[in-house]
């Protein structure tokens, strides 16, 4: 198949170069929907001296037209902690050298995500092939009994070793086919990668919220809406090629799980087949052929095009942003749309407002204690559940001054974790975060009235506080300390010695 089907004119929004303006915000290969991404800029458009010495090219100035967006006021819906909720399943796809982390992941499953509620079952993906796949299936369905299922999944029929990250792109073409691995059933999915910690109770208010609408008749209806985190970024931008020409206006790979309609699995697959056999030229491809005419075109699209946005990593298909890209511009009406950097964006405003999050993508703790064995993922993650174990407890009025001593000097606050979507650190600092003053707009939905709301929540959960402080008082023996970095050029433990330290048997 051609590579380079797509134009780079097409996708990239055109400099808006003013040549009245020496050494203007917008001259070459700059513009605005990358560069002025919050909340400081893009590192590679605003360097700190400016690319003119004479007229300093500055994220303040070159993104005044952006930081200046003012809202109106939005009836964004609130926390709902109503049932019934509708059912949705999990998929957890993943390879048996990260057992450590998935077990991690079940423990804090176990804890916080509502089964009963969401009469969930957790379907855990390994790679058939292995040796070591049926082991550690062994040992997931031994600990967790019948709420998860663990299947090995056989290779993909293209086994296209020409993808540069051939590792990652079949996770993420397995990762396009989650609804077969999930209950008939259920009406939702649910996708997790394996380096996920949930750390609050309330789950299903937090990745719901409920759309009232009226009829001719004045019946009135509701309708369950997926929470879809994105934000204005161009971190993996290049992956909405697999679903449209142009540079979107988001990105999805932001928060897990990610929700989504069981049907929308089926519909975009659909939708890629259809778009890479008209790029093509060819009559009708299956969606495996397309998944790879699309993997490749953004992995060389991204490498001829877009180094100076990637560091020159160059990108690979992710399903997340792919998948978010699609929702965004063809299902917008069957989802709720939280995206941080929306306002300053331009998009519409129901699109801008906070939502909290019950779970933190810990990618660098994961890259930390896979090279660190003075970093133990076992006892960060015991904190991190530990904070939101604290919060119930106190929500609930069943903190002793001990307990709440202890819960004090924890290294993470339960509160800041609801705000976070990972634990990955841009330009030194914590990845950024909404603030109270950026959603006044908001209603019901502006950042203390979610807070507020989330801890009545916490305080009418179903969850007995002597069971909670059990599960406390157990997590607060960790030892942790909310710091740690990686060494990229370190090398990786092997599984076992990661089960070593996490006192399982290999």
């Amino acid at each position: 198949m051609p590579l380079n089907l797509l134009s780079p004119l097409k996708f990239f929004p055109q400099p808006r170069w003013n040549p009245a303006d020496k050494g203007g915000c917008w001259d070459g290969k700059f513009f605005p929907e990358v560069c002025c991404q919050p909340p400081d800029g893009h590192k590679a458009c605003f360097p700190e001296e400016g690319r003119e010495p004479d007229t300093p090219v500055t994220f303040e100035a070159c993104c005044a037209e952006f930081l200046s967006r003012r809202p109106y006021q939005v009836d964004a819906p609130g926390l709902d902690g109503t049932s019934p909720y509708p059912r949705v399943d999990l998929v957890i796809r993943t390879w048996h050298e990260d057992l450590v982390l998935v077990l991690t992941l079940l423990r804090s499953l176990a804890i916080f995500w509502p089964l009963a509620k969401l009469r969930s079952t957790v379907n855990v993906v390994l790679d058939s092939e292995d040796a070591q796949t049926n082991p550690a299936c062994s040992a997931i369905e031994h600990e967790f009994g019948t709420w998860v299922t663990c299947v090995g999944e056989d290779p993909p029929p293209w086994n296209d070793f020409s993808l540069k990250r051939s590792k990652a792109a079949r996770v993420h073409w397995s990762t396009f086919l989650s609804d077969m691995y999930v209950d008939p059933a259920a009406e939702y999915v649910g996708i997790l990668d394996s380096d996920v910690v949930f750390h609050s109770h309330g789950a299903e208010a937090l990745m719901f919220t409920r759309l009232q609408a009226r009829d001719a008749l004045s019946a009135t209806s509701s309708q369950w809406q997926p929470v879809i985190f994105g934000r204005w970024s161009a971190t993996f931008a290049f992956s909405s090629l697999a679903v449209q020409d142009e540079f979107p206006e988001a990105t999805f790979m932001d928060s897990l799980p990610m929700i989504i309609r069981r049907e929308d699995f089926a519909a975009l697959r659909s939708h890629m087949q259809a778009r890479w056999s008209g790029i093509s030229g060819q009559a009708s491809l299956s969606f495996d052929q397309a998944f790879v005419a699309a993997a490749r075109e953004v992995e060389i699209f991204s490498g001829s095009y877009g180094q100076w946005i990637t560091g020159n990593h160059g990108e690979f298909l992710c399903f997340q942003a792919a998948m978010g890209a699609f929702l965004w511009r063809w299902r917008k009406t069957s989802y709720h749309f939280s995206i941080y950097g929306g306002l300053q964006r331009g998009l519409p405003m129901h699109a801008t407002c906070p939502s909290l999050r019950p779970a933190l993508h810990a990618t660098n703790l994961k890259r930390a204690a896979d090279r660190n064995r003075n970093v133990s993922y076992e006892q960060e993650v015991n904190a991190i559940m530990a904070a939101g174990l604290c919060a119930t407890a106190a929500a609930q009025g069943g903190l002793s001054a001990q307990l709440a001593r202890r819960c004090r000097s924890l290294p993470y606050d339960s509160r800041q974790l609801l705000l976070r979507a990972d634990d990955l650190h841009i330009g030194g600092s914590d990845a950024p975060t909404w603030l109270a003053t950026e959603s006044g707009h908001c209603g019901a939905r502006s950042l203390p009235r979610l807070l507020a709301d989330h801890w009545q929540l916490l305080a009418l959960a179903e969850h007995p506080s002597g069971a909670v402080k059990a599960l406390l008082r157990r997590m607060l023996r960790s030892n942790a300390t909310g710091r740690y970095s990686y060494d990229p050029g370190a090398k990786r433990l092997s599984t076992a010695q990661r089960l070593e330290a996490m006192g399982v048997d290999a």
